[in-house]
């Protein structure tokens, strides 16, 4: 698609970012002969609502003329990719959000915060003398670029003000648009807004540039927006030493919970800001005198890519949601899909996924996206959660879940920790056990698992799920035929990114490359499909292997270039996925008599674990995987193996199995494997994980819908700690994140359900 065109003048030249809903490329503006920025509704996102936003955004914006505000070249519809959709052209702009650049580079200098600050108060002067309230100031949308100029971006969810109905009817009164994070008082309580509203937004996003952090948190957005609206906020320099007296005021100022009570208009801060910034020889260690309360006006009559606003820096309206924002609107209920302003992330994929690792200081105050089960954003009704803000903010807490089952806003466990069973369990007597799981000085593992989410996303029961390396996207397997990707980077508000939906059968299982970019998936169509998930909002099947048989277990070994696949008759496949579809490239392990149901490499990727429906584990050698032969086999179990999982120290091997038992095998002469522990369940024990320090176990309790978890820091005799509830179902796989944070376990009931410790 690089070499269309649109309405013979604008060549696409490359894709700066794409979400759900639509793209933006950059462009070549044939006619003048510069470069621009297209933001394009795909056919994917053309409903009725999101194309009455896309047009309300280039009307707004199109009016609007400033420094700090992007400009709008043009507006139109013309064919693309078969669709007649609408677009947008934009400047193009070389910069980075005040969001990438504190995450990348820490909190700014306080006198570079507040010229930031004042350069927006520019733009939200211009727009509120128009009578538009911006609606959704935050870090993520406001661009600096490489000369230090300030662009506000993405009035995808602009309003005009004194408009409570539009044509469209796409926002009214007790509706609650924005983000969560840096929402004032009132417009989380979905009363009418006016430009104050923008203020209040802004002494957040100052708040953030000052600290690296917003000015609340929370563990759901409900909780954040109760903060916003009860809680007075701390003075930055409690989070950064050093931040001047002056700052501070002018933050809090900004952050006052009555709207009278705020500076009077974007103006009259740009001044304030002004006077700082002219004290010498430090101009913000001056203290200015502070506005009386009530002293204010009505303001509205009663290394850098080429970036455009709202595509891989920052969100633009229609595009991706990411990590590190949360938008949301509160619709009336059954309103339809919603829509979501999202950010993007600044590595330039536009897809609203970072590979990088932010410290939690520099998180733009933690993910906080609400989200229904298989909505993009949460629909409830907004004049209810305004009365309930406005009325019971004081007396409810947060987060307890008394509102999941109504709203799909709670996230919190309820009843806290579970304590150690001080008792050890299932140990053995016939075999020495190997070396502890973790020196003695090693403090004890982690026992404090909460509950933290619900993934609803799936149309049926799930098999089994994985994360990926850096911990932030859950995959699951599931009987739906599919395999989806969803974002955790805030566990608390997972939401679906990507679906890989080729397979004509149940997805049986899936792993993920050691670099995170390829998937696998084993599905009952006899086929094993390999996708790119580079981008992991837009999944690209590489290649899908018919191999004669319904597959079951799959894995990838250490080094990224084998996998792993079981099947019903009992062979187990090594794939060479360099060169997937090459004949000499796979080898056929037989050994198992019936069906092979997973499978596992050891740490250092010499040596193959697969379970049996036959009762047994086998344990090959895979050094010269085409020349691999079988070395020991595992017994102790009297029914169908099920899921199996190496301990990171390698010596150890967990195993399931329909005998109600979790057995732990001593693996470290794979020759002569045998029983270290053998742990009694109350149900069929199916999947198994260890934690990434190997201090801990966890096992799917099948029927029981519990998983138990046990601390094998002394691996003969495991610890059985309070067994994690909250299935409905026969409980499937489980799976630690790498980082050791998630424990998530796959439901038959169609669920996932995540734990954090």
């Amino acid at each position: 698609m690089t070499e269309a065109t649109l309405d013979g003048r604008y060549r696409l030249v490359r894709l700066l970012g794409r979400g759900g809903m639509g793209e933006v490329w950059q462009a070549r503006d044939a006619r003048i002969g510069r470069d621009v920025a297209v933001k394009i509704m795909t056919a994917a996102g053309l409903t009725a609502e999101a194309s009455a936003r896309f047009d309300r955004e280039a009307r707004i914006i199109g009016n609007l003329s400033g420094p700090s505000i992007v400009t709008v070249h043009d507006y139109g519809h013309d064919e693309y990719a078969g669709e007649t959709v609408p677009y947008l052209v934009m400047e193009l702009v070389a910069g980075r959000t005040i969001a990438d650049r504190v995450r990348t580079q820490g909190p700014a200098a306080p006198r570079t915060a507040l010229e930031w600050t004042r350069q927006v108060c520019e733009a939200l002067s211009v727009a509120h003398q128009a009578n538009v309230v911006h609606r959704d100031i935050k870090p993520s949308n406001v661009m600096v670029t490489d000369a230090g100029a300030v662009k506000v971006l993405d009035f995808g969810i602009a309003r005009f003000v004194g408009h409570e109905h539009t044509d469209t009817g796409l926002t009214a009164t007790g509706m609650v648009i924005g983000s969560v994070e840096y929402m004032s008082p009132e417009q989380a309580q979905g009363r009418e807004l006016d430009a104050r509203s923008d203020l209040y937004s802004l002494g957040c996003l100052l708040y953030f540039a000052l600290t690296g952090r917003g000015p609340f948190e929370a563990d759901t957005p409900m909780g954040l927006a109760v903060q916003h609206v009860s809680k007075t906020p701390e003075a930055p320099s409690l989070y950064r030493p050093g931040i001047p007296p002056a700052v501070d005021s002018l933050v809090l100022a900004l952050m006052a919970k009555d709207p009278q009570d705020r500076p009077g208009d974007a103006w009259a801060v740009a001044e304030r800001i002004k006077g700082l910034l002219a004290q010498r020889p430090d101009p913000t260690t001056v203290e200015l005198p502070q506005e009386a309360a009530g002293d204010t006006k009505p303001l509205l009559n009663t290394g850098t890519t080429p970036t455009h606003v709202g595509s891989t820096n920052a969100d633009g309206g229609l595009w991706t949601p990411a990590q590190g924002d949360t938008s949301a609107i509160l619709a009336d209920s059954g309103s339809g899909t919603g829509y979501s302003s999202g950010n993007g992330n600044g590595n330039g994929n536009g897809s609203g996924y970072s590979s990088g690792s932010n410290t939690e200081l520099l998180k733009e105050n933690r993910s906080r996206r609400w989200f229904l089960s298989g909505a993009a954003v949460v629909a409830v009704g907004g004049a209810a959660v305004g009365t309930w803000l406005a009325v019971d903010s004081g007396s409810k807490s947060p987060g307890t879940g008394s509102d999941s089952a109504g709203h799909g806003l709670g996230t919190s466990s309820g009843s806290g920790s579970p304590s150690v069973t001080p008792h050890a369990v299932g140990a053995s007597s016939s075999a020495s056990a190997p070396t502890s799981a973790s020196a003695s000085t090693s403090p004890p593992p982690p026992t404090d698992p909460v509950p933290i989410a619900k993934l609803t996303d799936q149309k049926s029961a799930v098999n089994h799920i994985t994360f990926s390396p850096d911990s932030k996207i859950l995959i699951t397997a599931a009987q739906d035929n599919t395999a989806r990707l969803y974002d955790v980077s805030n566990p608390a508000l997972p939401k679906t990114i990507g679906v890989c939906a080729k397979h004509t059968a149940m997805v049986f299982d899936v792993a993920v490359s050691p670099d995170g970019h390829t998937l696998a998936t084993s599905s009952h169509d006899k086929t094993l499909g390999l996708w790119d998930i580079s981008v992991p909002d837009a999944p690209r099947l590489l290649a899908q292997l018919h191999l004669g048989d319904q597959l079951t277990g799959v894995a990838f070994s250490p080094d990224g270039t084998l996998v792993a696949v079981g099947t019903y008759g009992g062979d187990v496949l090594l794939i060479d996925v360099r060169q997937p579809t090459g004949a000499l490239k796979q080898r056929t392990l037989s050994g198992h008599s019936t069906l092979a149901y997973s499978v596992a490499f050891s740490p250092d990727g010499k040596t193959l674990a697969t379970s049996s429906f036959d009762k047994t584990v086998k344990l090959w050698d895979v050094r010269t995987p085409s020349a691999a032969l079988l070395l020991g086999t595992a017994t102790g179990h009297t029914d169908r193996v099920f899921d199996i999982a190496y301990h990171p120290g390698g010596k150890l091997l967990a195993t399931g199995s329909g005998d109600h038992k979790l057995i732990l095998f001593d693996v470290s002469n794979p020759a002569a494997p045998s029983v270290t522990a053998t742990v009694p369940e109350d149900d069929e024990a199916t999947g198994v994980a260890f934690s990434p320090d190997g201090r801990l176990v966890a096992n799917g309790g099948g029927a029981s819908a519990k998983v138990r978890l046990y601390d094998i820091t002394a691996p003969a005799s495991p610890r059985e700690l309070a067994p994690l509830s909250g299935q409905t179902a026969y409980a499937l796989g489980v799976a630690f994140s790498p980082d050791g944070k998630l424990l998530a376990c796959a439901d038959q009931d169609t669920t996932v359900l995540m734990w954090r410790f």
